[in-house]
């Protein structure tokens, strides 16, 4: 939102709802772990207020990228994220006997969380290519 315009068109509504949310996730927390002296209870309301807060910085950073911009790299992003799919199959850490992750020293990465959203700027540009008229079937999708 670099100007009064982008400003005006921000749906306020929808912020409060998201902090509304938020504060009700907060109290319920709270209120569930009340009186319990263990550490992980007593911090779990914190813990959920550092994410909320994550929540709302990824947000603005959201709403300050260029989406269009992001399209030239939609393909590649998802080569990269199947790539890394594969890795997890091959040579991922299993979890809950699953595998899932990839751990990268002390980081932890899901790459199916990756996955989806690699997904999304995929079939948005292929939407966007134009290159299917009318109605879209299966069909369509499952051959780029």
């Amino acid at each position: 939102m670099n100007d009064q315009k982008s400003a005006s068109k921000f749906n306020w509504s929808l912020l409060l709802a998201i902090l509304a949310v938020s504060v009700i996730g907060i109290i319920a927390i709270n209120s569930a772990n009340h009186g319990r002296t263990e550490p992980f209870f007593r911090d779990l309301y914190i813990k959920q207020i550092y994410w909320i807060l994550l929540g709302l910085i990824a947000m603005s950073v959201a709403l300050v990228i260029d989406c269009r911009g992001l399209s030239r790299y939609a393909y590649a992003v998802y080569g990269i994220t199947i790539l890394a799919l594969v890795y997890v199959v091959v040579a991922g850490d299993a979890a809950s006997g699953a595998k899932r992750w990839i751990h990268i020293g002390s980081l932890s990465i899901q790459v199916s969380e990756f996955a989806k959203i690699a997904l999304t700027l995929a079939l948005a540009k292929y939407f966007e290519s134009g290159k299917i008229q009318g109605q879209y079937f299966f069909k369509d999708l499952s051959i780029p």
